[in-house]
């Protein structure tokens, strides 16, 4: 009665588990600049088109994301294994 995802749109299971396991980490880590990044994170896809939105991703320094951050971007993420922060490529219409 309350499920309103579209039948026909299946998010890969492995890729919903890494964005949550990133969204815990990235909270639970309050050292790390990632916990500035979490919040800007979509924990809940609207379509399967926002969340192959969010596969391409370019590398970006430290600099460039907290300019971005600061300017309230949507578009950041973070790799806890390198540390290196990511912004999506693709940032048309959601």
């Amino acid at each position: 009665m309350f499920d309103v995802r579209k039948k026909n749109e299946i998010i890969p299971p492995w890729y919903i588990a890494a964005l949550f396991d990133t969204l815990k980490q990235s909270v639970n880590t309050p050292t790390n600049i990632s916990h500035r990044i979490a919040p800007y994170i979509p924990a809940i896809f609207n379509s399967i088109q926002q969340a192959l939105d969010w596969i391409d991703f370019d590398c970006i320094d430290m600099n460039e994301a907290l300019k971005l951050l600061e300017n309230h971007q949507q578009n950041l993420v973070i790799d806890l294994v390198s540390n290196h922060v990511f912004k999506r490529s693709n940032t048309g219409l959601e």
